[in-house]
C-alpha cells in the first residue's frame, strides 16, 4: 500500500509539474503571459506558475473533501482531467471540419465529403465523451451528495478555463 501511495505520488508529480516545466521551456517573446510567471528558481522550474497550480488544484481538492469516499474522490478528479482533456479537441474538430469546408489541404486524405463526415463524428464522440462523464458514481447515494458531485466536476473545469482565459487576456507588460 505503502508503494502503490508512492507510485501515484509520483505520478501527480510528473502530471502536474512536467506539463508547466515544459510550457516555459520555451520563452516566447511575443507571450501573453506576465514576466512574473517566467521567473525561474535554482532548479529551473518557473516557480510562480507552480504557486498558482498550486492554487488552483488546491482550491479544487479543498472542494473535494465533500464528497462521502475515496472513490467518489477519485472518480471525481479523472473525470475533470478528461473534461479538461477532451475540451481542446473539440476545437480541433470544428477546426478541421471548418478546413474541410474550404478546401485548406494541399493532399488531402479524404475527400471532402468524407473529411467533414470524419470531423463531425469526431466532435459527437468528444462530446459524448464529456456528456458521460457527467454521469455520477453508484456510490453517492443522496441528492446532496450528487449535487455537490456535479458542481465540482463542473467548477473544476471552469476555474482551470477561467484562470487560463484571465492568464491570456491579461495584457503582457514586456515590450
Amino acid at each position: 500500500m505503502i508503494l502503490l501511495a508512492f507510485v501515484e505520488f509520483g505520478a501527480v508529480l510528473l502530471w502536474l509539474i512536467a506539463p508547466t516545466i515544459m510550457f516555459f521551456e520555451e520563452k516566447v517573446p511575443n507571450s501573453k503571459l506576465s514576466p512574473v510567471f517566467y521567473k525561474m528558481n535554482k532548479n529551473n522550474v518557473p516557480m510562480n506558475a507552480m504557486i498558482l497550480q498550486g492554487v488552483v488544484i488546491t482550491i479544487i481538492m479543498l472542494g473535494t473533501t465533500y464528497l462521502p469516499s475515496v472513490n467518489s474522490i477519485y472518480n471525481i478528479l479523472l473525470f475533470m482531467a478528461t473534461i479538461v482533456y477532451f475540451i481542446p479537441f473539440l476545437f480541433i474538430a470544428i477546426a478541421y471540419i471548418k478546413a474541410s469546408k474550404n478546401n485548406h489541404f494541399h493532399k488531402p486524405l479524404l475527400s471532402r465529403r468524407m473529411a467533414i463526415i470524419v470531423g463531425y463524428t469526431c466532435f459527437v464522440s468528444v462530446l459524448f465523451g464529456i456528456i458521460i462523464s457527467f454521469m455520477p458514481p453508484s456510490d453517492l447515494s443522496s441528492l446532496h451528495q450528487i449535487i455537490i458531485y456535479e458542481l465540482e466536476l463542473i467548477g473544476g473545469p471552469l476555474l482551470i478555463i477561467i484562470s487560463a482565459i484571465f492568464l491570456y487576456k491579461k495584457p503582457s507588460t514586456t515590450k
